[in-house]
C-alpha cells in the first residue's frame, strides 16, 4: 500500500511540474508577443518614449 501511494504522490508531483513548467513557456512565448508588438508600435511611431 505504501509504495502504491509514494508512486501516486510522484505522479501528482510530476503533473505539478509539468503545469509549472508549461505556465512559464506559455508566459515567456506571451512576453516575446509582447516585446514583438511593443517594438513593432515604436518602430511605427504609435508610442512616443
Amino acid at each position: 500500500m505504501y509504495i502504491s501511494n509514494r508512486a501516486h504522490q510522484n505522479a501528482e508531483h510530476y503533473k505539478a511540474i509539468e503545469k509549472v513548467a508549461q505556465t512559464i513557456v506559455l508566459t515567456l512565448k506571451y512576453q516575446k508577443t509582447l516585446a514583438a508588438l511593443l517594438r513593432c508600435f515604436f518602430s511605427n511611431g504609435v508610442l512616443t518614449a
